[in-house]
């Protein structure tokens, strides 16, 4: 067994400036704990895989393309490869699981 705290695990550096944290990665999966402030945004962007998002904390919007879906602690979110994907964080922010996958 091991145990992990994602509070201690070093932020990545990423060009959003957010806090994101990779809590284990392995030959299949990559988990990341990643912390959007009120009122913050990841912009838009393709991953060359599958990448699901767990909602932890906090409430916002899903961005697929043109299209906006809201969401809130316990939403889980599938973005297929290749499909822009972001988030909007709303006032209380947003803390999110994201796994990606192969």
């Amino acid at each position: 067994m091991e145990k992990r705290s994602f509070a201690t695990s070093p932020p990545m550096a990423n060009p959003l400036g957010l806090d994101a944290r990779v809590v284990a990665d392995g030959p299949v999966a990559r988990m990341m704990i990643v912390t959007v402030p009120a009122g913050g945004r990841v912009p838009p962007h393709p991953s060359n895989v599958v990448v699901d998002f767990v909602v932890l904390a906090g409430a916002g919007e899903a961005i697929e393309g043109a299209a906006r879906t809201a969401v809130g602690e316990g939403d889980v979110v599938r973005f297929q490869p290749g499909v822009a994907h972001g988030f909007e964080a709303g006032d209380g922010g947003l803390r999110l699981l994201a796994v990606k996958h192969g």
